[in-house]
């Protein structure tokens, strides 16, 4: 049922049960996640190589060998990037197409060694749910999701180095200072921006990201109930109109549509992720303007300024695809958390430890008094399938059980 790794289990959380297939293909895991850093390195390299030909033709008035060199240079590194994005590309859909192969296949796996206990715990279309929809789901979240991911943070990481080291440019340090009795402190601006501004945006991003799922999940719920109460009118209408009870439903059915208002317009707050794309676009501004004022002030040159430009873009760019990625992968968990429920399902009819071979089946069968529930509740209540059963089926009877999924025939 399971597939081991080194004689341990891989499904005991879901985030575990996600990064499984990077765990079984470690040799594609690493090429992924290598031309991915690799690919985000070299986003980087376009924005310093123009910043250099601008203070090259600024310098020389000309179209130098130089600028030239830049020019090639900035074409190569950008050829090198769409390789080898392509090639990590191709590494993370074959990893991704691995992880869901055996993924359905455990879970089949697992449906053919559990009891008819489990089948019958369980409605057959959710089980088909889990298995075409929820695997895929969590493929997504994996691909493009979680690799985008690890490029955003990458160029997070990348971006913030190369302006902190901006900060030890002859003059910048000194541009303000803070003065404590005799002891006189330069503000590194670039490093104060980043260091700590990265880490807020980041916090409040995973927040968003946790809090939209319950909301998500309320809406879900308040969908099903407005369709079930609008398929109930209509089912019933002439009952609905015999009774006079039209305005009893009609407010039932608008106080329902107002708390599906209401969670729809948080779930879009939430999803536009307000907070932090505010935090990177003040970030991005006040690096912006402590860079243009140090260009005012002759410390830094135009093409400085440029570069500045390019990477604080990127990270602007960066803004609208982050919040969306924490989102899916936040959903592909949700959808893994659904699987493991499935996999780690343990049956509440154990078999007995010893063989039972003095069983007189000359008698007749006896049930008193008898009650089996499943390890699951609905609504906080047990869920009981048989309670208080009291029954006997006399020897040689022959009996058919009948009844739907939960109604303890396997019992």
């Amino acid at each position: 049922m399971s597939r081991n790794n080194g004689g341990e289990t891989l499904r005991k959380t879901p985030w575990r049960y996600m990064i499984s297939g990077m765990t079984r293909n470690k040799a594609v895991a690493s090429i992924g996640l290598f031309l991915t850093m690799i690919s985000t390195i070299l986003t980087v390299f376009p924005s310093v190589f123009i910043g250099l030909a601008v203070n090259e033709i600024q310098t020389s008035a000309a179209l130098t060998a130089q600028f030239m060199n830049y020019v090639w240079l900035i074409i190569i590194f950008a050829l090198l990037y769409m390789g080898i994005f392509f090639v990590g590309g191709w590494a993370w859909a074959t990893l991704t197409l691995r992880w869901e192969r055996d993924a359905r296949q455990d879970f089949f796996e697992a449906l053919q060694v559990n009891s008819m206990t489990f089948h019958d715990e369980f409605d057959s279309k959710r089980l088909l749910a889990v298995a075409m929809q929820d695997i895929q789901w969590v493929r997504f979240s994996l691909n493009p999701a979680l690799r985008n991911i690890a490029s955003g943070l990458a160029s997070l990481v990348v971006t913030t180095v190369i302006l902190v080291q901006m900060d030890w440019i002859p003059g910048l340090s000194s541009m303000f200072t803070v003065t404590i009795g005799s002891f006189t402190i330069p503000i590194y601006g670039f490093s104060l921006i980043m260091v700590i501004g990265f880490p807020i945006y980041l916090i409040f991003s995973y927040r968003y990201a946790n809090a939209i799922e319950p909301v998500r999940r309320n809406r879900s719920e308040n969908m099903e109930a407005l369709t079930s109460l609008t398929q109930g009118v209509f089912q019933g209408i002439e009952v609905v109109r015999a009774f006079d009870a039209a305005d009893i439903e009609i407010e039932k059915f608008h106080d329902t549509s107002t708390i599906q208002e209401k969670l729809t317009a948080k779930e879009g707050k939430l999803s536009a992720f307000y907070l932090p794309a505010l935090i990177l676009a003040g970030m991005t501004t006040l690096a912006f303007a402590y860079a243009g004022y140090a260009v005012i002030n002759g410390i830094l040159n135009p093409g400085q300024m440029i570069t500045i430009l390019g990477l604080l873009t990127s990270l602007q760019m960066l803004n609208f695809q982050f919040p969306m990625m924490l989102l899916v992968l936040r959903g592909g968990f949700v959808n893994a958390q659904r699987i493991v429920d499935f996999l780690n399902w343990e049956d509440p009819m154990s078999e007995p430890e010893d063989e039972v071979t003095d069983i007189d089946w000359s008698s007749d069968v006896v049930f008193d008094n008898v009650s089996f529930k499943y390890g699951r509740e609905v609504n906080d209540n047990p869920h009981y399938a048989l309670r208080n059963l009291s029954i006997t089926i006399p020897r040689g009877s022959r009996v058919a059980l009948i009844g739907g999924p939960g109604a303890g025939k396997s019992f």
